[in-house]
């Protein structure tokens, strides 16, 4: 019953509709009473706004929920906003606008409810989530981050063959990465596809993509990517005057001023709200942790960095699932995740808010693990007592960590505190840990003009992160080359 009027919600649902709901094809001789009945409990388990929320109309029922109150609504809201921005070519505002919808996801719809009628709609709201995943991969790709969205979209293609905007999105990001031979590859796959399931050839979008790529259009070259760069270009609507786009694209480049900006037309169903929503329900270590992911420098964490930041004694798996199945970071591969910019954005305002209790926690920890003569517990409590007075800017005590050393110039003791740190993480068997903290060391030698040490120190790192497969070697790869890097801790 609930379900039914909230997938119309504001709007009448005949009694009819309502009976084949509950029902089907089978309702009792007293449909009606039954309705009726089930009507009332409803309302008596809203409470008191009970019958003010569900009210009776002519033929039927309705129930009223209030911008900002229902997932669905929202989604259909952003993916709206996500279009328009498409338009009018704002990449990043559509990127950022998907995601949100994106994140209001949770899962297959109407699960475990037994209703044929019901049952139809399912397709329709899970429609909305891919076309804003669609929606979103398409805005990476024409931001320059081709490279990042390739394993979503083969993902996707394989999951849903007959998505050709999706196929052609695959094949663009592919040609962009000099892959031109697998992206024909795909196009051929998805033709096969089609006309042995369907019986039809490829559509026109799709074929003038092949076409494309099988001539090296130019059109087809990317854009210099905001990472290439080094740093995010905001994209501002077109169409406004020159002054107000230059104060626009101004505070878009500014971390928290991104959130402002895409939360001031509509801040209930704003950025925040819809990063609010998800939190909601977490437990406290995985709001705690969610806090504290918002400050790791990092693109992806393993489960065991995050128990190390969080000051947790094992690997953080609870918390990380609990935060993956809201939607607030995805397992990009097995045993690492990642968050979207603007998610990390919101968890660094909520860390920042929450600093001084997160202090605390991290204190008692520390005591426990010490009384309990854990030394890998100790070594994780002093690493987020570390963060928690980095958070509230109280760099003089954070003497745990070397990088707090590192920003204030204080860079003996930053060495020593990465030698302590490097000693403890290989002598507990944390591999990744060991060579983050190679790479932050290294960065102090090169401020202190020691290029030599921290060459040395950048190599160790670079073998260890390459044997892990792990994407942050393209980092330390770009530091012994002399390329511009973005580094949270070290610079």
């Amino acid at each position: 019953m609930l379900a039914a009027l909230l997938l119309d919600a504001n709007r009448l649902v005949t009694i009819g509709h309502l009976t084949d709901v509950l029902w089907d094809a089978t309702p009792p001789a007293a449909a009606r009473a039954a309705l009726h009945n089930q009507v009332r409990r409803l309302r008596d388990a809203l409470g008191g706004a009970g019958r003010e929320r569900v009210r009776t109309g002519p033929g039927g029922y309705l129930i009223r929920v209030e911008p900002g109150e229902l997932d669905v609504m929202r989604m259909r809201a952003m993916l709206a906003s996500a279009r328009a921005a498409v338009r009018d070519g704002a990449w990043d505002r559509a990127s950022a606008t998907a995601a949100g919808a994106v994140l209001l996801w949770r899962g297959e719809p109407l699960a475990g409810l037994d209703s044929e009628v019901l049952a139809r709609r399912v397709p329709e709201l899970t429609e909305i989530y891919r076309q804003a995943v669609e929606i979103r991969m398409e805005a990476e790709v024409n931001l320059g981050r081709h490279a990042e969205v390739i394993g979503e979209l083969r993902g996707v293609v394989a999951d849903q063959p007959f998505r050709e905007n999706s196929c052609a999105l695959l094949m663009l990001a592919l040609y962009r990465c000099g892959s031109q031979g697998e992206a024909i590859a795909v196009y051929q796959a998805a033709r096969r596809i089609l006309i042995d399931e369907l019986g039809c050839e490829p559509g026109p979008a799709l074929r003038r993509m092949y076409e494309q790529i099988l001539r090296g259009d130019p059109s087809l070259a990317a854009l210099e990517s905001a990472a290439a760069a080094g740093g995010p270009v905001p994209v501002v609507p077109r169409g406004l005057p020159g002054a107000i786009m230059a104060a626009l694209a101004t505070e878009l480049a500014d971390a928290a001023g991104r959130l402002d900006v895409l939360d001031a037309e509509n801040p209930a169903s704003g950025m925040r709200a819809a990063f609010s929503w998800s939190c909601r329900g977490l437990s406290a270590a995985a709001a705690r942790l969610f806090g504290l992911l918002g400050f790791h420098p990092g693109p992806d964490i393993s489960a065991a960095a995050a128990a190390s930041l969080a000051g947790l004694p094992g690997p953080a798996r609870a918390a990380l699932s609990e935060l993956t199945q809201a939607g607030l970071i995805a397992q990009h591969v097995p045993g690492r995740f990642a968050m979207h910019d603007l998610v990390r954005l919101y968890a660094a305002e909520q860390s920042e808010a929450n600093g001084a209790a997160s202090l605390r926690h991290g204190q008692h920890a520390l005591g426990l693990y010490r009384s309990g003569r854990d030394q890998q517990g100790e070594a994780a409590a002093l690493n987020a007592i570390g963060w928690c007075h980095a958070l509230l800017t109280q760099y003089e005590q954070a003497d745990t960590l070397g990088y707090v050393h590192h920003h204030l110039g204080e860079y003996a003791s930053a060495e020593a505190c990465y030698r302590s740190a490097i000693a403890l993480f290989r002598d507990l068997g944390i591999v990744y840990s060991t060579a983050d903290t190679l790479s932050h060391l290294g960065d102090t030698y090169r401020e202190t003009g020691d290029i030599e040490a921290a060459r040395n120190t950048w190599q160790q790192s670079l073998t260890i992160l390459r044997d892990l497969d792990h994407v942050g070697a393209a980092d330390v790869q770009a530091k012994l080359t002399g390329q511009p890097v973005i580094d949270g801790r070290g610079t």
